[in-house]
């Protein structure tokens, strides 16, 4: 079912990455819709404590950590949001990241941006030549940094494996908060470096992780979450110390130059559209929020709370904000 749809080939759909959630502790769900001929579609959500399980306000499976989101159904199923909750035994609902495809199914946004992708199926050459059209500065530029690299520390070459020992997961998650911490970000691994640790390897969904090397030094290295040949880029990290040479930019440079060995035919870069997005891009899909109720009384009260939450987080980050001025 998950296959049949490209808007639905994401590791965050799979039952693989469920059993993660709620294996690192998420009270995450996994809604089953059956019809006349069977099981007709799977809506997978968690809730954030059990203050919101007990009055119905759920989130996307996997929270803040979770790149895509929607309802798991073959073409041509269509339901509307207030009838699925009902059915799942859900209030009321904020949806982020919902997929392009939710629509078709009925699921419709009440905003949606763009999210960068990279189409790398014809393979690396047909992608580079591609780019150097487009965008030729770009192209020179990387490929001096890269021989800088390859003069001041060695030649540089990128290991790519899937399912990586918990001392990759655990360097990897330390680099990344510590980058957080540096750049002044929300710490978004500091409640789920469990849910890294949880995610195994599966039939079709695993962890993917790619360094950059030279001369014994990791320059820089990503941590993804791969859905058969579709890589969701989630979580890189880059040694500051070397930041002139764009690390960051060689390591995704030389993982699509070897994306044919790694079985890549696509690179998701969810929300957002930072520059190096944009560069490295081929085009874009539609990602979207919703605000979703079941239009019982229970959903009064869900949104209410989350209402007031909201209003919660703003004031905590208005203070914050003014306390590092």
């Amino acid at each position: 079912m998950q296959g049949e749809s490209v808007g639905l080939q994401r590791g965050f759909f799979s039952p693989g990455f469920a059993e993660a959630c709620e294996a690192a502790g998420m009270r995450a769900r996994v809604g089953v819709i059956r019809g006349g001929e069977g099981i007709e579609a799977f809506f997978p959500f968690q809730y954030r404590d059990a203050l919101h399980e007990s009055i119905g306000l759920a989130d996307r499976i996997g929270g803040h950590l979770s790149d895509a989101s929607g309802i798991v159904a073959r073409p041509g199923f269509r339901i509307g949001p207030a009838t699925l909750l009902r059915l799942c035994g859900i209030a009321a609902m904020h949806v982020d990241c919902l997929m392009d495809n939710q629509p078709a199914f009925g699921l419709d946004g009440y905003r949606w941006e763009s999210c960068c992708v990279t189409d790398i199926g014809a393979g690396s050459q047909a992608y580079f030549d591609g780019l150097r059209q487009r965008n030729l500065d770009f192209v020179r530029d990387t490929e001096r940094s890269l021989r800088r690299v390859n003069r001041d520390f060695g030649e540089a070459k990128v290991h790519i494996s899937r399912n990586p020992p918990k001392d990759v997961i655990d360097r990897m998650v330390a680099r990344k908060r510590e980058q957080y911490r540096r750049t002044g970000v929300g710490d978004a691994l500091a409640s789920g470096a469990r849910l890294l640790e949880a995610i195994g390897p599966a039939e079709d969904c695993c962890l993917h992780h790619a360094a950059l090397e030279a001369g014994g030094r990791i320059l820089a290295e990503h941590l993804g979450l791969l859905y058969r040949d579709v890589l969701s880029y989630w979580f890189p990290v880059y040694d500051p110390a070397i930041r002139a040479v764009s690390p960051g930019r060689l390591l995704l440079w030389e993982l699509i130059r070897a994306s044919e060995q790694a079985g890549l035919r696509l690179i998701d870069f969810g929300e957002g559209e930072a520059q190096y997005k944009q560069r490295f891009s081929t085009g874009s899909i539609r990602v979207g929020k919703a605000a979703w109720s079941a239009g019982n009384a229970r959903a009064f009260a869900a949104r209410a709370l989350q209402s007031a939450q909201w209003r919660l987080q703003k004031r905590s980050a208005s203070a914050q904000s003014s306390g590092q001025e």
